[in-house]
Formats: C-alpha cells, sequence, structure tokens
C-alpha cells in the first residue's frame, strides 16, 4: 500500500498542476484583446478598404491614413495598452470619444509607448479611428497589453509560481540528495530566467529578419508544405525543418487561437520549449565532462554560467531556426562525448542523425560533420574495419536525409552561397577584409563600447571583436542606462578571459586524446565562421549565435584553467565567475524596463 501512494500522490500533483496552468493560461488569454478585421483609407479619400487585422502595408510617399476597426475586450481588462505605430499616430477615437490631445503624436515604430486608455473601452466591442501618419515605407499599427500592466504582471507571477511549487514538489519526490536537489534548482533557476525573459520580449524584439522567417512559416501553410523557391522570399534559402514544424506547430495553434497576433505569440511560446530542451541537453552533457564526485562544484558552476549565458537565453523569444538549430547541435555534441567515452555505435548514429536534422534545420551544421568524422578517424583501439562500416552508414544517412536539398538548392536553383540572400544585403553592411580585421583584439575598445553596431563604429571591422561582444549583447545595443552593467560584463568575461586559454592549453598539452572532442570542435568551428566571413565579409556574418556549441568547450576550459591555479587564486576566480552569474542574472532581469 505504502509503495504506490507516491505514485497517486504523483498523479494527483500533476493533474492538479495542469489543471490550475491551463486556468491560468486562460485568464492570460482571456485578458487580451481581440480585433476584427477592420477597413482602412487614405485621407482625405472616401473610400474604404478591408484588411486583416493587425494592419500592416507599404506605402511610397508621405501619407495619413484613416484605420477603422472593432476591439473586444472582456468584463475584467488590463489598464494599460502597448502600440506600436509606424511612424506617428495623430488621433485616437474610441467609441467616438476623442483621446486627449496631449497623448500625441505618439510614436515609436520599434518598441511602441504604453498608453492608459482603459477608462475609455466598456466591455464587449468598442469601436476604434486611428489616424496614423506614414512617412513612406512599411505602415502598421499593433495593439496589445503592455508588458507591465498590473494584471498581466500578476498572471504571470502566478504562472511562474505555480511552475516552481510544482518543481519543488517533484524534487522532495525524487531528489533523494543534496546535490540532485542543487541540480534541480538551477535547472528551475534556468528555466525562470528563460520564462522571465519570454515573456518580456515581443517577438519582433532582438530577431533576425523575424518577418522574413514568418513569412517563409505562412508560405507553407498557404502552399500545402510545398518547399519554395530561394529566390522567393528573404530567408527563403533556409533547410525547411524549422519552418515545417513551426507551421504544423501554427496550425495547431490557430485551432485555439486564430488572430495573427496570437500565432506569432506560438510561435515564441515554441521558441521558450526548445531553449527549456537545450538546457535540458546541456544539463546531461554536464554529467558527461564532469562525472566524478570530486568535480562536483566545477558541474554547478557549468550549469549556472550556461543557465544565463545571454546568447543562449535570448533563443528563448526568438522566431527563426537558431533556436531549433541549436537543439539539435547540442544534442549530437553530447551523443558524440558519449560515444568517445563509451564506444557505443548507437550513441555515433543518434549523432549523425542530430547532424542530419541540424543541417535541414540550418546550413552552419555541416560543420558538425568535419567534428564527427575527425573523432572517428582519431578514435584508438577501434579496427579500421569498424571505422569504415560506422562512416560510410554515417555519411549514407546524411545523405539520405540531407542530399536532396542541395541537389535542389545548387543543381536546379543555381544557388551561389550558402548565405543566399547575402547578395542582396545593403552594402552599408559590408565590412573590411585584411589581416589587421582577423588579428586585431583591443580590449579597453570592448570596454567603452559593450554594444555591437552593425552598421557603423570601430568594432565592426574586426571578428574577434565583433564575435566577442555578440557572445553577450549579440548584434543589438540596450541603451545608455545599461551600458555601465555591459561594460562591468566585458571587463569581467576579458578578466577570466586568460584562465580560460591556460585551461584550454591545458586539455591540448596534457589530455589531448581524452579531450580530443572539445578542443577539436572549437578549431573546427572557428575555422569554418572565419571562412564565411571572409567569404561573406559582412558585420552580421560575425555573429556569435553562428558557433553558439562553442560555449560548452570554453566553459570547461574556464574551470579547468581555475582549477590549474595556486590555491591561493582560486577563489579570487571562483568569485569572479559568480560575479559574472550574478550580472548576467542582472542584466538579464533589467532588458524589459529598458527602453532603447
Amino acid at each position: 500500500m505504502r509503495s504506490h501512494l507516491p505514485n497517486r500522490m504523483f498523479v494527483r500533483d500533476t493533474v492538479l498542476f495542469l489543471f490550475a496552468l491551463v486556468f491560468l493560461l486562460s485568464a492570460f488569454h482571456a485578458a487580451q484583446p481581440s480585433f476584427s478585421n477592420g477597413r482602412y483609407r487614405f485621407v482625405p479619400q472616401k473610400e474604404w478598404t478591408s484588411f486583416t487585422h493587425p494592419f500592416s502595408m507599404n506605402t511610397e510617399d508621405d501619407v495619413e491614413v484613416e484605420i477603422l476597426s472593432t476591439m473586444r475586450v472582456g468584463l475584467i481588462r488590463p489598464s494599460r495598452y502597448r502600440i506600436v505605430p509606424d511612424d506617428c499616430i495623430q488621433s485616437i477615437t474610441v467609441n467616438r470619444l476623442e483621446l486627449p490631445a496631449e497623448f500625441f503624436p505618439l510614436c515609436g515604430y520599434v518598441y511602441g509607448k504604453d498608453l492608459k486608455f482603459s477608462p475609455y473601452l466598456r466591455a464587449g466591442e468598442n469601436t476604434l479611428l486611428v489616424a496614423l501618419q506614414n512617412d513612406g515605407g512599411l505602415s502598421k499599427l499593433q495593439i496589445s497589453v503592455a508588458p507591465n500592466d498590473p494584471l498581466l504582471f500578476l498572471l504571470r507571477f502566478l504562472v511562474v509560481l505555480l511552475i516552481f511549487v510544482y518543481f519543488w514538489k517533484v524534487a522532495l519526490r525524487y531528489c533523494k540528495k543534496r546535490f540532485d536537489v542543487l541540480l534541480w534548482l538551477i535547472f528551475a533557476f534556468a528555466t525562470f530566467m528563460r520564462l522571465y525573459y519570454f515573456f518580456g520580449t515581443p517577438y519582433g524584439i532582438r530577431g533576425h529578419d523575424t518577418d522574413g522567417h514568418v513569412e517563409y512559416i505562412q508560405y507553407l501553410l498557404d502552399h500545402s508544405f510545398a518547399m519554395p523557391s530561394s529566390g522567393t522570399g528573404w530567408e527563403f534559402y533556409h533547410p525547411p525543418l524549422y519552418y515545417a514544424l513551426s507551421a504544423v506547430w501554427m496550425q495547431i495553434h490557430s485551432l485555439f487561437e486564430p488572430l495573427k497576433a496570437a500565432l506569432l505569440r506560438g510561435l515564441q511560446v515554441e521558441a521558450l520549449l526548445l531553449s527549456i530542451g537545450t538546457y535540458g541537453v546541456i544539463c546531461w552533457i554536464s554529467s558527461l565532462l564532469f562525472p566524478k564526485r570530486k568535480h562536483r562544484k566545477d558541474r554547478l558552476m557549468f550549469l549556472l554560467v550556461l543557465a544565463v549565458q545571454p546568447s543562449l537565453l535570448y533563443f528563448s523569444a526568438r522566431v527563426n531556426n537558431d533556436v531549433l538549430y541549436q537543439l539539435f547541435a547540442f544534442v549530437a555534441f553530447g551523443f558524440l562525448l558519449r560515444w568517445w567515452r563509451d564506444e557505443r555505435p548507437r550513441d555515433w548514429y543518434v549523432a549523425i542523425v542530430a547532424t542530419g536534422l541540424g543541417i535541414l534545420t540550418k546550413s552552419n551544421a555541416l560543420l558538425l560533420l568535419p567534428v564527427l568524422y575527425g573523432c572517428l578517424l582519431i578514435r584508438k583501439k577501434m579496427s579500421w574495419d569498424k571505422k569504415l562500416k560506422l562512416g560510410i552508414r554515417g555519411i549514407l544517412a546524411i545523405l539520405c536525409m540531407c542530399a536532396w536539398f542541395y541537389v535542389v538548392r545548387f543543381g536546379w536553383e543555381n544557388n551561389t552561397s550558402l548565405i543566399e540572400n547575402t547578395r542582396n544585403l545593403h552594402s552599408g553592411l559590408r565590412v573590411e577584409n585584411s589581416i589587421d580585421t582577423l588579428t586585431e583584439f583591443n580590449p579597453l575598445r570592448l570596454i567603452l563600447e559593450p554594444y555591437n553596431n552593425a552598421w557603423g563604429g570601430e568594432v565592426r571591422n574586426h571578428f574577434w571583436e565583433y564575435w566577442f561582444l555578440s557572445s553577450l549583447f549579440g548584434e543589438f545595443s540596450f541603451g545608455p542606462v545599461l551600458r555601465p552593467l555591459a561594460s562591468a560584463l566585458v571587463a569581467l568575461a576579458l578578466f577570466l578571459l586568460p584562465v580560460l586559454f591556460i585551461g584550454f592549453y591545458r586539455i591540448i598539452r596534457h589530455a589531448w586524446y581524452k579531450t580530443f572532442p572539445l578542443w577539436y570542435s572549437v578549431l573546427v568551428l572557428l575555422a569554418g565562421h572565419i571562412a564565411i566571413r571572409q567569404y561573406e565579409p559582412f558585420s552580421p556574418t560575425q555573429d556569435f549565435r553562428f558557433a553558439v556549441l562553442l560555449l560548452v568547450p570554453a566553459v570547461y576550459s574556464l574551470l579547468i584553467g581555475i582549477r590549474l591555479l595556486p590555491k591561493k587564486r582560486r577563489p579570487l576566480f571562483r568569485g569572479a565567475l559568480l560575479l559574472l552569474v550574478a550580472l548576467c542574472s542582472l542584466f538579464i532581469v533589467s532588458i524589459p524596463f529598458v527602453r532603447v
């Protein structure tokens, strides 16, 4: 009787958790306004034209557009709404009542502005008339609940609290040792950080050509999942796996939330789940890198650093194929490490399949092939017959999975590059190609200017400087308020960098065979990244996100380097690493409150 009681309690707790989660998410959904398809007209014309919400169109000239739509709200509604116009709103009339003139003009085509106009709304349908001024180019209007709305904040807090309570009860049920509890708490902390960033990041913020990726997904939905020609859209040259899975995800999501804005948020939910899954794979990799009891502190530190590493965390709310590629890349690398340790053929085959899926997601996964086959070639105590068998079967599996795509792109469509849209990139993104730009690294410049600028500045021409900064801040500016914190992060990372090099040299010099997959993957991925940058000399090709897998050997080398230091110096550098974790956490927590 006793042996069955915990199982029944676990089932009961899980059912209650799912019921409460569905209730809170339903309340979250009910708090969101819904819009009917509206009409618009160019002033002073009188003829109205229909549009599908949200409003978006391109205009060549400076025009004023009147937008008429119906907004539905519930009995319990948020008080603050975020309005994102392009370019400026001149006036808003709600139910024939014009909002005060001091609200206008309302501009902010990237982040928008928060407006408290719930007193003008009534439960049910509300008629909105918006006068939108556009200076040419894209014209748009998006209205949603402001992220800092008190009701939304309460619902998010309850969701996070519910998840943590459930995590805690599961930990009490299954974690028998204190170390297991610590591992579970770090995983819960990493999940919380990703949830927090997800809640505070609209789908178009800190993305990479988000609209182009959404266009690809929409094309598959509109054309019965037929793969488009690479020249049809801006991002259409990419392999199709992420877009096909996202199209299926959106199709399922549309059964519950048919509005386009809700569907786009659904793509962010997909990214969040993939990001949490990737961190789960990282937890497994940590057990392979630090299997011994005496290295438990290093394992915990490894997980803490990657729990808040910004370049990993940004994926949790991003709509592009990086979010799926990173999962396959870490899975392939984890099974490669286990195959290197245990020499089980099934681990090799799983690594091959994960690599193939990665290649079908993003072409830079091709760099995993020389990593895998370099390890196969160097592997000791394995007959050449067995190596040949594994290698041939692996190649055949990759060809069966991926060859068709490259035959279509490079054979039938005559593509000339893995990054086909670079031929259409703006010339302002082009960078210098010289020995100096590949060798110069100025730490002082990085501390003084911690943000990358793809369009200007001295850093953009220097590969290593741009690459280093993008590992923390991507290609984005976080404004003057966070600049001191960003500079402190850069300075601290630079302080730890020599110790990382010490650890990297040590694993090559004294444990070259045992750690071969780690340091060899660094050489291959860096060589590939540099080659792409030289072949396609544009600032976006220098972004660290293309080599995010390097975080595993980098953090491992850093921890080995700290372990090799004299005992009196180790606390200083371990303290610096903990401070780096704390500053990264503070930086992520501060992002939603800062406007650029």
